[in-house]
């Protein structure tokens, strides 16, 4: 994407179509990879450069993230602008830039969403959940994601089943995720569901965020009961758990473990079953 963004530029407006859009749209997904790389990784290398820790990976995604918002901006291209602006709102929050992120998440509608389009006519496009999990049952979903509920009320965000049979291995049992459908099914890559996670986060309890867990809980299809008073006494934990559940199979959870300190499940140094 980084070479994409150097050929284009290249180029005048005239030579390419669409050229200014172009730029964006590599410019946009140039800094989720570069997000992807930091939240995955303690360093990584970038085109034979040179060895890049987690900030600075985190700094490289915000730089591509704020071109996208600005080549975006002036095309008036609402779509990608809240793509760039979720992106960056996600490195912000995690350099601890929470001003920024509380900017950049804030106009994002909690409706947006912004997929990565899957198709089921290439392997290489396959939604890789419903294809580990639903048709080949290589991957089993957690005990930990398994019957969750608040409040007594089962969490529709989280939706699993036993598929009565066991996983490829003919061992552990296969519980399959119903979040989606097909090897078509769309993957997000951002939403206004997590800018408003964001702006949770950022702002703490007393800065509005239990008010926003609380809309989020009771949206349409979603319907639960609004934060007790143990889950506002730890509002930092319960953001965490909000976000495990909101954000289900979307690729988050591991770096929130990273940079919540959050325990491992099982505990380091313990066999997994």
């Amino acid at each position: 994407l980084d070479r994409a963004l150097r050929r284009i530029e290249g180029w005048t407006d005239q030579q390419v179509v669409n050229r200014q859009l172009l730029l964006a749209r590599a410019a946009l997904h140039a800094g989720f990879a570069y997000g992807l790389l930091a939240e995955g990784f303690c360093s990584a290398a970038v085109d034979e450069g040179p060895e890049l820790q987690t900030p600075q990976l985190l700094d490289s995604a915000e730089a591509r993230f704020t071109r996208a918002l600005t080549l975006a901006t002036a095309l008036n291209n609402a779509e990608l602008a809240n793509a760039a602006r979720v992106g960056r709102a996600r490195v912000r929050l995690y350099r601890g830039n929470t001003a920024g992120a509380i900017a950049d998440a804030t106009p994002v509608p909690v409706t947006f969403v912004f997929n990565a389009a899957m198709a089921a006519t290439d392997p290489r496009r396959e939604n890789r959940v419903f294809q580990q999990n639903n048709q080949t049952f290589n991957v089993s979903v957690a005990p930990a994601y398994r019957g969750l509920t608040v409040g007594g009320v089962a969490d529709r965000r989280v939706v699993v089943s036993d598929s009565g049979r066991n996983a490829s291995d003919q061992v552990t049992r296969l519980w399959v995720q119903r979040k989606y459908g097909s090897l078509a099914a769309p993957l997000p890559l951002a939403t206004g569901v997590e800018a408003q996670l964001i702006l949770a986060e950022a702002q703490g309890a007393a800065g509005g965020g239990v008010e926003i867990l609380n809309a989020l809980r009771a949206r349409a299809g979603v319907a639960l009961p609004a934060l007790s008073a143990a889950e506002v006494s730890a509002f930092g934990a319960t953001v965490f758990e909000e976000r495990r559940r909101e954000l289900f199979l979307q690729g988050a959870r591991w770096y929130d473990l990273r940079r919540g300190m959050l325990p491992l499940v099982p505990a380091r140094q313990t066999a997994y079953a």
